[in-house]
């Protein structure tokens, strides 16, 4: 289940130091057994969880209200560049005739002239190469010219 869980220092109490501990089982269940108050407020609103890059992608779009890109401080997007259902953070260039859909285009990124890509995100290959270690389950990618480019199909 995902939720905002606002928890007593008590809470404290159930959890095994250095240990994985799973809310539910470890915490909740014996709250109640023990005859602890537990409270909820269940709301009808909107839940977006935020945890791999093609959710943060797709709940971006889904809150951009009808428009096709959200753009980031201190871009230069050319003219000709063709860009649908992407977001583009700050400092970001974007060159003639790029064409981009469904795309992260993360800080500082330059794309070049031509340049065509869809359902992937980009961040600037030093972030990659400046990494002791590259966690296993994160998405693997490719490395072109300056920029690291990761398939989020």
């Amino acid at each position: 289940f995902t939720g905002i869980h606002i928890l007593d220092p008590r809470v404290f109490d159930y959890i095994e130091p250095g240990v994985y501990s799973d809310i539910v089982p470890q915490v909740y269940r014996p709250a109640l057994d023990r005859g602890d108050p537990i409270a909820a407020h269940v709301t009808d609103g909107n839940w977006y969880e935020l945890s791999t890059i093609p959710r943060y992608l797709d709940i971006s779009l889904a809150m951009m209200n009808g428009t096709d890109v959200i753009t980031g401080a201190n871009c230069k997007v050319s003219a000709s560049a063709s860009i649908r259902d992407s977001v583009i953070w700050d400092n970001v260039t974007i060159a003639d005739e790029v064409s981009l859909y469904r795309t992260i285009i993360a800080d500082g990124v330059s794309l070049e002239p031509g340049e065509h890509f869809e359902n992937a995100a980009i961040v600037r290959a030093e972030m990659v190469r400046s990494c002791d270690e590259i966690p296993e389950k994160a998405l693997k990618g490719y490395i072109q010219g300056q920029n690291y480019i990761v398939p989020l199909n």
